[in-house]
């Protein structure tokens, strides 16, 4: 009986008490995991007894300076910008594109192939363009009878009855 007494008497003075719980203390994945009069923050998912205070999303110089401090080089390219956002960062020079030849947030000069020079080369050769004039890339030669190579197209010349093995009359020809 003097047991349940204490504890009803404890509970009545600590009842009138403002306890406060510490900052942090709670986890909460919402609003209402939270004692009253806290509040759940989304960067740490925890209780706190303020409002999360508004994210500044970080400038370009101050991204690619945390890049660089880990020994990654950034010269272009979306980076995030710390507040679940992103920021346009840097700019290449005329000629040169971000991410070339895989190169994620570096600029430099994108190599032709085939499938990307003058929309899809069929044949011939064409510059490398990084490569400097003296070398080309070789996208090879017009197939079926008649063909022939103008603008990196094969085409068939006016006048002229092409067909592609199996009698198909249409370039690409396919090859069985």
């Amino acid at each position: 009986m003097r047991l349940r007494f204490a504890l009803i008497l404890g509970f009545v003075v600590l009842g009138g008490c403002d306890l406060a719980v510490p900052n942090g203390l709670f986890g909460c994945g919402q609003p209402t995991d939270c004692p009253s009069g806290y509040f759940c923050w989304n960067s740490d998912s925890r209780c706190y007894d303020s409002k999360e205070p508004e994210c500044s999303p970080k400038t370009c110089e101050q991204v690619i300076g945390d890049f660089a401090s880990l020994g990654i080089p950034i010269e272009c390219g979306s980076l995030p910008d710390g507040c679940d956002g992103s920021i346009e960062c840097g700019g290449c020079a005329e000629g040169e594109v971000c991410g070339a030849n895989g190169q994620n947030f570096l600029c430099g000069c994108e190599e032709n192939t085939c499938a990307n020079f003058g929309g899809g080369a069929e044949c011939g050769a064409g510059p490398m363009r990084c490569g400097g004039e003296q070398q080309a890339i070789f996208c090879g030669d017009c197939v079926g009878d008649g063909f022939v190579c103008v603008d990196n197209k094969c085409i068939c010349p006016p006048g002229e009855i092409c067909e592609c093995a199996g009698g198909q009359p249409t370039y690409p020809c396919v090859l069985n």
